[in-house]
Parts: C-alpha cells; sequence; structure tokens
C-alpha cells in the first residue's frame, strides 16, 4: 500500500507522485502531525493544545474554534491532494479517518513485525532487506513540526520502542548471516548516539565474539559495564555480564583480530534517531595548553560520576576532542560553576589546548554579557585584533576561523535562557561548549543536539569531607558533629561553604554548638548576608532565580511552602493552588526546569529539598494572605480527605465509613478504579498523611481527627499500625478541641486497639473506659456497642476469658438491637475465642462458624482470613488436624490475596502446630520461620513468640536439639518482654527438657 502521510520527519503529505513537506503553515502540520499520529481516534481540544502549542507560546483563547479553522484549512488540502483520509469534527474533538498503512510510521511498524516473522522463520536475508526498507522510512526526527514537551515524550519514546528496536533486529539478522564486520560499522555509527542501549551493547559482544577478537570484546565489556554503572543501570549492568559469561563458556572463535571497530562506547546524543555528523573531530595533538578560567578549587570533592561522563561526551571515538556542546544545569548554589570549571582545568594540555571562562550573567539584567560581546572577549583572549574587524560579523567569522585549528573549552557560566547562546554556537561550532544554567534549557537540546545532565546535590559523605577541608583538624576529630552539619547543609556546595566560613568566624564556639543553631534552616539561608553587594547568601542566589518564574509559577512554588509535605504529586498540587491539572503541569515543569523542585522517578510525582522548602515557606509567610493560605490549606486537606476515603472504601467496603465533611470548591479527589489502585494510593501517600494530621489540628482540627481513622485499616494490614499512636494522641486532642464527643470515643476506641496490640494494656483499658464512658454520656448505641466489645478484648487479652463472655453477650445484644451486621460478626469472633480459652469447644466452634459466614458475606476478606485461622487453631487444639490444615491453608490463601500483614503470621504459626501434629516437621519448621519474620515485620511480638515456641518443637522432634534450644530462648525473651510469665514456665519447662526425646503430645 502506498504510503500517503508522513510524519517520521516534517509533516508529509503526497502530492504530485510524491511526499512533501511544502504545504500549509506550521500550527496546519502540526495539527495534522498530531491526528495522523492517533488515526481513526477522537483527539479532544484540550489534548491537541498540548501537543501543538509549545511553553512559552500564547495558548488560543478559544482552542476549539482555532482548531476548526485549522481543520478546515486541512480538510481542503486533503481534499485536493485527493488523499484517502477524512477528517472530521466531533463533539469539539476532531478525528482523522485513514488506514494506518498509508502513514509512514505505522507503515513502518508493520514492515518490523514482518520482517521479525521472517527472522522467525529463518529467512534472514529476506527480513535484513525489509528492516532497511522500512528504515528508510525516517527521513528525521519524528513528529518534526511539533515543538512542545508531550511531543518530545514521544519522539524519545519513538526512538526508544521503534528505531532503536528495528536496527537491534537488523544487526540480529546480520549476525545470523555471518556479516558481523557489517555488524560492527553499523554499530560504530549507532553508538555514536545511543551509547548506553544495552541491546546495542549486547549487540557488539557478541559480534566482537564471533570474530574471534576475545581481547576486544573483554575490554568493549569493561569499558560498557563500566559506563552502566556510572549511570546507576545495575540491572543493565548485570544483563551484560550475563552476556559475557555466557559467551566465554561458549569458548573462543578462531578469526583474525580486528582493528577498525573502537574498543569503547563512543559517545553521542541519545535522544537522535538518525546517524549524523556530529561535527569536525580534531586530531589530537601534543600542546602545553593555556586556560584562562578562575582559580581551580584545591579541595574539589565529588561529582566522580559527572566528571567522568564529561570525559565521555568530550571524546570521539578515537579518544580526539569532540566539539558540540554540553549544558550543566542545577540549583543556584548546586556547585555548576565549580564543575565545569573544575573538569575544564583538567582538559588543558591533554584533551583541550585552550580553556576559556566567560559569566554571561544572564540572571542580572544590569551585568548581561550579549553574544556581541562574548565573541569580542573570545577574539581578545585568543589574541586577535578586534579593531581590525570593524563589523560583528567579520569579527565572528575570524574568531570561527582562529578556533578552527584549535582544541579549545569554552565555559559560559550563568545562562539564563537557550536564546541567549543561540546566536554564539555557529561561531563556537569548533569548540566544546560548556554550558551552565539554572534552567534545563531544552532549547539547547531540541534544537542543536546539546547534551544535558543536571548536577545534583553532594552525598554525604562528600558533603562531610568538603566541611572537614574547609574547617580543619577539629572537624577530623569530630566527625559525627560534621556529619550532622553537613546533613542540614543539605548537600549544597555554596551552602556548606558558607556555613564553614561562619564557623571559622566564630571559632570559640564548639562544633556541636552549630550543629543545634542549624537546625533552624532559616539560619542557613541567613549566612552570607554580611554587607557585601550583591548579596551573597543562598537567600539572595535562590531570590534571583524565584525571580526569573513567570507568576503562576511563582504563586505554586509559595503555595508549596504553605504544608509540610516534601514530596507531592500533581494532584496535590493542582489542589493546592486551584488550578487545573495541565496549569499545574506547566507551572510545576518551570519549577522542575529552575530545580526548585524534582521529578522522583514515578510519574506525576515531585519532591523539595528541605532547604527550598523553607524558602518556599518563608515567600508564603510573606507574600500569602492569611485568607489565601486558609483557603489553599482547605483545598489541600480536602483532596487528601476525599481522595483517601475514596481509596479506602474501595480496598475495605465493609468497614464503617468515616463522616464526611463536604469537597473544597475546585478540588478535584483522585479517581480510585480498582482494590490494586486503592492501595497503590493508600501506601504511597501514607507519610505525606502522617505529616498532615499535627499540621492540619494546628489551624483545621475537623480534618486532623479524620485521617488516622481512614489510615486505620491499610496500616493494619501492612504492619504499620504502630506508627498511628502519635496521629491517635492528635486525633483526640483535636476532637476534644472540637467538643466532638462521639467522634473521641471512636478515637480512643481505635487507639486503645493499638496500643493492646503493643503490649499495653493498661494504656488500652484506660482509652477503652474513656471511649466507653464517651459513649455512654453521648448516648451512641454504636459507641456503646463498640465499647463493650473492646472490653472483652482487652479481658482477653488478660486472661480472663470469663470476663471477656460478659462483655461479648452485652455487646452482642446491643449490635443485634442496632443491626450493626460487621460489629456483629467481630464480637462473634472475640466471644469464640473465649470460649476456646474456657474449653468450650463447641459454643467456640459455632460461633467462629456465624462469624466466618457474615465476614464471607460482606466480603470481609481480613475478618474472614482472621476467623479462618482461629477457626483452624480451634479445630487443631480437638485433634481435627485435616480440617484444621484445611481452614490455615485457606486463611494464609486469602492473607497473601490482600498482603494482610496482621493475620499472615497468625496463619502461619497455625499451620506449623497443625503440621507439627501431623508429623510433618520439615513444613512445620518453614511454617514457624515465616510465622516469626512476618512477626517481627509487623510488630506483633505475641505471635513472634509463639512463632519461636512451636519452631522449638518442630526442630527438636527433627532431631536438631542446638537450634530448638535457640528457638525456645528466643522465645523467652519475646514472653518476658511482654510480661507473660504463664507462657514463659511453659518454654523454660521445654528448654530444661531439651536434650530429652521430643515431646509427643499434640500442640
Amino acid at each position: 500500500m502506498e504510503i500517503a502521510f508522513g510524519i517520521l520527519g516534517r509533516t508529509a503529505l503526497q502530492m504530485h507522485g510524491r511526499l512533501t513537506v511544502q504545504w500549509g503553515r506550521p500550527k496546519e502540520r502540526a495539527v495534522l502531525a498530531t491526528l495522523l499520529a492517533q488515526p481513526n481516534r477522537l483527539v479532544s481540544a484540550e489534548s491537541l493544545l498540548t501537543w501543538v502549542w509549545g511553553e512559552e507560546e500564547q495558548e488560543p483563547r478559544n482552542p476549539v474554534s482555532t482548531f476548526r479553522t485549522y481543520t478546515a484549512r486541512i480538510r481542503t488540502t486533503l481534499r485536493e491532494a485527493g488523499l484517502p483520509a477524512d477528517l472530521r469534527t466531533v463533539d469539539g474533538s476532531f478525528v482523522l479517518e485513514t488506514e494506518e498503512d498509508r502513514i509512514d510510521w505505522f507503515a513502518f511498524r508493520r514492515m518490523i513485525g514482518n520482517a521479525r516473522l521472517l527472522g522467525a522463520d529463518h529467512r534472514h536475508e529476506e527480513a535484513g532487506e525489509l528492516i532497511e526498507e522500512a528504515l528508510l522510512l525516517w527521513r528525521d526526527d519524528p513528529l518534526r513540526d511539533l515543538r512542545t514537551p508531550r511531543a518530545d515524550r514521544a519522539r524519545i519514546a519513538a526512538v526508544d520502542e521503534d528505531w532503536l528496536p528495528a536496527n537491534n533486529l537488523l544487526l540480529t539478522q546480520w549476525s545470523a548471516l555471518g556479516r558481523h564486520r557489517e555488524v560492527l560499522q553499523r554499530l560504530d555509527d549507532l553508538q555514536r548516539q545511543h551509547r548506553a542501549d544495552l541491546g546495542l551493547a549486547k549487540q557488539r559482544l557478541q559480534a566482537l565474539h564471533l570474530l574471534g577478537d576475545t581481547t576486544q570484546r573483554d575490554q568493549y565489556y569493561f569499558d560498557a559495564r563500566r559506563l552502566f554503572r556510572a549511570r546507576q543501570e545495575e540491572d543493565a549492568a548485570t544483563e551484560l555480564k550475563r552476556v559475557q559469561d555466557e559467551l566465554i563458556r561458549a569458548g573462543d572463535i578462531t578469526s583474525p583480530p580486528i582493528t577498525a571497530s573502537p574498543i569503547t562506547v563512543p559517545p553521542g546524543p541519545a535522544t537522535i534517531p538518525l546517524p549524523r555528523d556530529g561535527g569536525e573531530v580534531v586530531p589530537a595533538t601534543e600542546s602545553t595548553g593555556r586556560a584562562l578560567l578562575p582559580a581551580d578549587v584545591d579541595d574539589f570533592v565529588g561529582h566522580d560520576d559527572l566528571l567522568r561522563t564529561l570525559d565521555e561526551l568530550a571524546q570521539a571515538p578515537g579518544g580526539g576532542f569532540r566539539p558540540g556542546v554540553i549544558v550543566l544545569d542545577g540549583l543556584a548554589g548546586i556547585g555548576k560553576t565549580a564543575l565545569a570549571v573544575h573538569w575544564a582545568h583538567r582538559q588543558v594540555g591533554h584533551l583541550a589546548d585552550h580553556a576559556v571562562y566567560i559569566d554571561l550573567h544572564g540572571y542580572d539584567a544590569d551585568r548581561r554579557r550579549e553574544p556581541e560581546e562574548v565573541v569580542d572577549d573570545l577574539l581578545y583572549a585568543l589574541g586577535g585584533r578586534i579593531d581590525r574587524y570593524a563589523g560583528q560579523l567579520r569579527r565572528a567569522a575570524r574568531l570561527r576561523e582562529l578556533l578552527g585549528g584549535r582544541r579549545t573549552v569554552v565555559v559560559l557560566d550563568n545562562v539564563a535562557k537557550s536564546a541567549h547562546v543561540q546566536p554564539l554556537l555557529l561561531t563556537l561550532a569548533p569548540c566544546l561548549v560548556i554550558v551552565t544554567s539554572r534552567q534545563a534549557l531544552a532549547g539547547l537540546v531540541k534544537q542543536h543536539g546539546a547534551r544535558h545532565r543536571s548536577v545534583t546535590p553532594l552525598s554525604a559523605e562528600h558533603s562531610a569531607e568538603l566541611l572537614t577541608n574547609r574547617i580543619g583538624a577539629r572537624a577530623a576529630a569530630q566527625r559525627e558533629t560534621v556529619a550532622r552539619l553537613a546533613q542540614l547543609c543539605d548537600g549544597f556546595p555554596m551552602t556548606l561553604q558558607l556555613a564553614a566560613h561562619h564557623i571559622e568566624l566564630h571559632r570559640e564556639l564548639a562544633l556541636h554548638h552549630f550543629a543545634d543553631e542549624l537546625r533552624d534552616r532559616s539560619r542557613l539561608l541567613d549566612m552570607g548576608d554580611a554587607g557585601d553587594d550583591p548579596p551573597t547568601s543562598m537567600r539572595a542566589t535562590l531570590f534571583v532565580t524565584y525571580e526569573h518564574l513567570h507568576a503562576d509559577a511563582q504563586r505554586l512554588f509559595r503555595f508549596l511552602g504553605l504544608p509540610p509535605t516534601p514530596t507531592f504529586s500533581l494532584a496535590a498540587a493542582a489542589a493546592l493552588a486551584g488550578l487545573s491539572s495541565r496549569a499545574t503541569h506547566r507551572c510545576l515543569d518551570a519549577l522542575v526546569s529552575a530545580h526548585f523542585v524534582d521529578h522522583t522517578g514515578e510519574p506525576d510525582r515531585y519532591r523539595m529539598h528541605d532547604l527550598l522548602h523553607v524558602f518556599a515557606h518563608e515567600l508564603a509567610t510573606d507574600e500569602v494572605s492569611a485568607s489565601e493560605a486558609e483557603d489553599a490549606e482547605r483545598r489541600l486537606l480536602s483532596f487528601y480527605l476525599h481522595s483517601s476515603f475514596a481509596a479506602d472504601h474501595t480496598v475495605f467496603p465493609f468497614y464503617p465509613r468515616v463522616p464526611m465533611l463536604p469537597l473544597e470548591p475546585g478540588v478535584s479527589p483522585v479517581e480510585i478504579e480498582s482494590e490494586k489502585a486503592g492501595v497503590t494510593w493508600l501506601l504511597r501517600e501514607r507519610r505525606t498523611m502522617m505529616l498532615l494530621v499535627s499540621w492540619a489540628a494546628r489551624r483545621h482540627p475537623e480534618y486532623a481527627w479524620r485521617y488516622p481513622h481512614i489510615m486505620y485499616a491499610i496500616f493494619r494490614r501492612y504492619g504499620y499500625l504502630s506508627h498511628l499512636k502519635k496521629p491517635y494522641e492528635v486525633a483526640i486532642a483535636a476532637c476534644a478541641a472540637l467538643g466532638d464527643l462521639e467522634s473521641e470515643g471512636a478515637s480512643r476506641n481505635d487507639f486503645g486497639r493499638i496500643l493492646m496490640r503493643s503490649g499495653d494494656q493498661d494504656g488500652a483499658q484506660r482509652q477503652f473506659d474513656l471511649a466507653l464512658a464517651l459513649a455512654r454520656q453521648t448516648g451512641s448505641p454504636i459507641g456503646i456497642t463498640i465499647s463493650l466489645m473492646e472490653q472483652g478484648d482487652v479481658e482477653l487479652d488478660k486472661g480472663s476469658p470469663e470476663e471477656a463472655v460478659v462483655h461479648y453477650e452485652q455487646a452482642l445484644e446491643k449490635a443485634r438491637e442496632i443491626g450493626a451486621i460487621g460489629p456483629e460478626a467481630a464480637i462473634m469472633h472475640g466471644s469464640a475465642m473465649a470460649h476456646r480459652r474456657l474449653a468450650h469447644t463447641e459454643e467456640a466452634l459455632e460461633l467462629f462458624g456465624l462469624a466466618l459466614e457474615i465476614r464471607a458475606r460482606q466480603k470481609n476478606r481480613h475478618g474472614e482470613a482472621q476467623t479462618l485461622a482461629e477457626l483452624a487453631a480451634a479445630l487443631n487444639g480437638c485433634g481435627r488436624y485435616h480440617e484444621a490444615r484445611d481452614r490455615g491453608e485457606r486463611a494464609l490463601a486469602v492473607v497473601e490475596g490482600i498482603h494482610d500483614l496482621e493475620v499472615a503470621p497468625r496463619a502461619c504459626a497455625v499451620l506449623a502446630k497443625v503440621h507439627y501434629n501431623l508429623e510433618q516437621y520439615d513444613k512445620a519448621v518453614g511454617y514457624a520461620r515465616q510465622a516469626a519474620r512476618l512477626s517481627a515485620r509487623s510488630h506483633n511480638v505475641a505471635t513472634e513468640a509463639d512463632a519461636f515456641h512451636i519452631l522449638g518443637h518442630a526442630l527438636q522432634a527433627s532431631r536438631r536439639p542446638a537450634a530448638a534450644i535457640e528457638g525456645w530462648r528466643l522465645s523467652v525473651a519475646a514472653y518476658l518482654d511482654l510480661g507473660d510469665l504463664y507462657h514463659t514456665r511453659h518454654v523454660l519447662v521445654d528448654l530444661a527438657a531439651a536434650r530429652e526425646e521430643p515431646a509427643t503430645s499434640g500442640l
């Protein structure tokens, strides 16, 4: 089928028998490219906007109307060219209907798919020819007429998911045909742009091996693996090692050594799909070199990975000097200039003949250096006579001529925008240009193929080393204090240097004094304000970057200083700012570009360094009005309340619901579509919500008490219940402040359960007594029911099953009066436990059965697993071992399905006892060990002690007395920690008889 549309390059249409890009206006080509990338699918105007309009472009006031105008023109062009497509508007959205194979990208994919089938059928010659034909369809970067972040992501994906796999497939066919030298030649081109692609690295290893050049194979393996590890791509390094080991095991292949192919991975940009000329490579020559650079930092530490990366990017495949542009971006004070200057000093006389530094002062309007001035400075620095060249164009031409024969590194420092240096890049084409900026400078990457690396904070080790170097001998003698100081500085070299200077000015004070002083992060921001002009403090430096942000990004940054949460999602930021998701995304992109926030590695999730959060909080305090701050805080709290409520209700639909507050205007909670999504959201946001509890209590107590109740179930399931002690204390105080006695009672009941779980029976009893008193005071039927049940639980835990039964019976009567089905099942479960302790076996089995029936009907899987486990224990106790094993395995299957860390250790402990009684001792040992591990993770000391007790019996029965003794010792220690003397005595008896034959009575 003939190609009618092209998007593998600029947007092309078939006209007069060939594809042409000479048609329409830029926006029309961009709109059609977007629709061709998504054929036969409705594309909304809002989605089109994100594809077509760049970040710095003014968006149309009426996007739908604007796109209708463009699509009308495109429709006319398609009709006049006789192209097989129908462009329609449907309810404000747009769709291009055509056969996908008419579009080069989709035709390419079909051809590669067919080639893959041919290769699988060992028709390698035909497969290779088809792949080569398909690769010819790539005229340039895909979607070349689209210059937006969304299109950039699509281009990167196209290279990673289409272009590189196709090349890998081609190399596989050539390798199967024995064309190994051609494989290496093509790899030379491919790896200039994709040096860190694992598939290409594996192809080179295999080709070198099959040509018999094990020396170069091994050298390349070490170089490539070192590269992957430097990039922290451990999985890739491991996979490369696996391939190398397989090749070595396969044995050497005799063949003449190869001299044409490079040993190391050639450097080059990783996002340009087609092989391109990287510029003239100047051969290495003998040179003493000349550096017109600031003095090097004599105690430079850290950034070894970036220094190695710069070394790699600066070298051509043969080891010579490689011209180009490298952008080093990072937050103000992060050490970009020091890194660039330090690296440039290392190159002079080795890789480079000259190195020149120019500060462009891009963030200071009064001192900003324009491109013409830079040309003059560089011409003068290289010995050119400015007065001989009257026009600026002649000066630029002369400079380029001078640079043409020299290996020159040019450091352009403090560049604010891509446009600031773009006029210089043609003149500086023979050089390696290092650009430092507080912004990402995506324009240089997109339009000039610049390589880009971000400078990140120093590690804790390197931060401490820098402080030690600056402070001197007393720092070396107080390493722990220095480590605390370094941690407070967040790895920012500027802050570390200012802190060291501050310490040196006050040598009479002990170092621990500064560690205490600098806990107040605002002091770190203050340091350097000593009357210098311009100010040299971290605050002043950050403020310059802040002032260069657009107004909406500034506003969002200020708002991010309000809550105490260092990480946040796009949705949370949108709620805080009261903006749409799209508008918030644009603001966050600006903040990421300025390094005020960073991506966490998860989609649409961000974090802020502590020092920056303090700076944002100061701005919020100074510039956000009280009413504006209150509205923003309420929006954020409302977002988390309603999102967590939706997630909790999806995961635990059978639990009583927290009474909700109305959704704040302008807030869109997260939509939870499945139980898995609910669990993921709750676990990911758990730390944020815990931070919000105390924060909300100070100004919005009506939110503060609700959060712990929503978190209770997921924390219990995953073993984090002990973490809720402080939040529940805050919740109880918040309810008291609001005068909400019923909610206070509910909070005290939950808090009591947490205390009882951690072994604090007295504390739990106090909470349950207070909860019952509050329930009676308010006349709350459900409150009284729950409190009576909790009283039964605590009596049972204290070893008083008779008293427990009385409380359970009272609670059961109340539950049935009000029709509380869920609590009724929980009460019957507890009552069954008490009857079992009293040896009322039949009553216990009957109550367990009734509780199980209700919980299964309610789809309460946690409760179902809990009752199954205890039912298994009861059946085991009366000798019905096979039934017990069945119930225990059913309980374990449920908890494994829902990852329930509360019930899992108990189920494993019961199964260990059952298998012991069935004389299946190895299985008993396995289950007991699993019970002990899971108990430790969930902080369930009672079950952990029980598990070690069972483990000792199983090991003794397996003729492993020494291991059995160790298990019993661990059991005794745990029981003593709990103050459980009854079980302690039993285990001590077992320890005393450890050298005798294993007991035959059942467990």
